[in-house]
């Protein structure tokens, strides 16, 4: 079995008049961008909630 060493961080992404504050881990095995990832979950979670994206 290999091992993978995790790393953790958090980073603020300011959309419009909001901030997002993320934490992350990741085991270095990902091809997405961290950006990538928190948009596309924004996206994704104010499609569920009945908002418009902007």
């Amino acid at each position: 079995m290999t091992e993978t060493a995790e790393t953790s961080m958090i980073r603020e992404y300011r959309i419009g008049n909001t901030i997002y504050r993320v934490k992350s881990t990741s085991n270095g095995q990902t091809k997405e961008e961290p950006k990538d990832t928190v948009k596309r979950l924004i996206q994704r979670n104010t499609r569920r909630n009945g908002q418009t994206e902007r």
